[in-house]
C-alpha cells in the first residue's frame, strides 16, 4: 500500500514539473534575451522555485479564457463596424437637421464610433431619460428633440375608461364580461399546465411587454434596456410593412409596458425625423393595496387605455393605403436594402 502511494505521488510530481517547464517555455518565447537571462537566474534557485506560492492554471483553462476574451473583442469590432456602415449608407438629405443646422445622426456617430460598450445610440435610439445622450446637445437642441415627440392620446369620456373594466382578451368583440358566466372559464385556464410553444425571434407585433412577479430596481433597469431594443426592432418591422413610406412611418408608434409586481410603466418609440428613433418613458405607476388610494388605480387604468389606443392607431396606419400606381411602380424599381442598426426611411426617389 505504501509503495503504491509513493508511486502515485512521484507521478503527480513529474506531471507538475512537466507542466511548469512547458509554461516556462511559452513565457520564454515571448521574452527578450535580457528578460530570458533574468528568468534563468531566478529558476536556478531551487528554494525560490519550490516556495513559489502562485498556483499555475492548466493550459485548457488558459485557452478557454483567452478564447472568450478574443470572441468578446471580435463581437465589439463587428458591432462598431456595422454601426459605421449604417451611418455611411445614410443619405445626407434624409438626416435630421436641427434648426441651428446641426445633424443629429452625425453628432451621435461622432460620439459613439469609439465607445467601448454598446448603447442605445449605436442603434440610433435616443432615450429621453438618458443623461449621456442629453450631454451631446445643448439646451435648445435637446428641447427641440423632446418636443418632436407626439403626445399620447388622452381619455376623453368616462365610458372609454369603463370599457377597460368590461372587456378582456378572451371575449368576442362587443361582448361584455359577465362574472357568473365567464369566471369559471377564466379560472379553469388560469392553472392549466400547457406546453409552451416555441416561438423563436418574432418582431411582427404592435407592442412589447416585460413581466416580472415583483419589483426590483435592477430588474427595472435591465428589462427597461432590453424592452427598448425589442421595441426598436418591432418598429423596423412595421416600417417594412408600410414599405418605408415616409407619411406612414412618421405616424407609426410602438408601445411597451414594464409590469413588475404591482408597478407598471408605459414606454413608446417613434421616428419623428431622419433615421433616429425617440424612446420616451412615462411615469412609473403602482396598483394600490389600499382603497384610499383608488385614484392611483384609475391612473393605471388610464395608462392601459392609452396603450390600447396607440396600438389601434398603429394598426390603422399599417392597414392604410396611400400609394397610387406610380408610387407603387417606383417602389418596385427602386426598393433599397434595410439598414440593420438603424431605421432607414426609404422615400424611393
Amino acid at each position: 500500500m505504501g509503495k503504491k502511494l509513493m508511486a502515485k505521488l512521484s507521478e503527480l510530481a513529474r506531471n507538475e514539473i512537466v507542466e511548469e517547464d512547458l509554461n516556462d517555455e511559452i513565457n520564454n518565447f515571448f521574452q527578450s534575451p535580457s528578460e530570458q537571462r533574468s528568468t534563468d537566474s531566478i529558476k536556478s534557485s531551487p528554494e525560490q522555485r519550490s516556495t513559489n506560492p502562485i498556483k499555475r492554471r492548466r493550459r485548457s483553462e488558459i485557452t478557454s479564457d483567452e478564447r472568450g476574451t478574443s470572441n468578446e473583442a471580435d463581437n465589439k469590432k463587428d458591432k462598431l463596424k456595422e454601426f459605421q456602415e449604417s451611418h455611411a449608407k445614410m443619405k445626407q438629405d434624409k438626416k435630421w437637421v436641427l434648426s441651428n443646422g446641426k445633424c443629429v445622426e452625425d453628432i451621435i456617430f461622432k460620439h459613439c464610433r469609439q465607445l467601448p460598450i454598446e448603447t442605445y445610440l449605436h442603434s440610433w435610439i435616443i432615450d429621453l431619460d438618458d443623461r449621456e445622450a442629453e450631454t451631446l446637445f445643448n439646451v435648445e437642441e435637446w428641447n427641440e428633440i423632446r418636443h418632436s415627440v407626439r403626445e399620447l392620446p388622452q381619455v376623453q369620456t368616462k365610458d372609454e375608461l369603463r370599457q377597460i373594466l368590461k372587456t378582456t382578451s378572451f371575449l368576442n368583440e362587443g361582448e361584455l364580461y359577465n362574472r357568473e358566466t365567464h369566471y369559471d372559464a377564466e379560472a379553469r385556464t388560469r392553472h392549466k399546465k400547457l406546453e409552451r410553444k416555441k416561438m423563436g425571434y418574432r418582431m411582427d407585433e404592435y407592442g412589447v411587454m416585460e413581466v416580472a412577479k415583483k419589483f426590483e430596481a435592477t430588474k427595472l433597469l435591465s428589462d427597461g434596456y432590453k424592452i427598448g431594443k425589442v421595441m426598436h426592432d418591432t418598429f423596423i418591422c412595421l416600417s417594412q410593412k408600410v414599405h418605408f413610406e415616409e407619411a406612414r412611418v412618421r405616424k407609426l408608434r410602438v408601445v411597451g409596458m414594464l409590469h413588475l409586481g404591482l408597478k407598471a410603466q408605459v414606454l413608446h418609440l417613434s421616428s419623428p425625423k431622419g433615421y433616429v428613433s425617440i424612446l420616451k418613458r412615462e411615469k412609473l405607476l403602482e396598483v394600490p393595496a389600499k382603497i384610499d388610494r383608488i385614484k392611483d388605480l384609475i391612473r393605471v387604468l388610464a395608462n392601459v387605455w392609452i396603450l390600447k389606443r396607440v396600438v389601434m392607431d398603429c394598426v390603422e396606419t399599417v392597414n392604410m393605403k396611400t400609394q397610387n400606381h406610380a408610387d407603387f411602380l417606383q417602389e418596385i424599381i427602386g426598393m433599397a436594402k434595410l439598414v440593420r442598426y438603424g431605421c432607414e426611411i426609404n422615400f424611393y426617389n
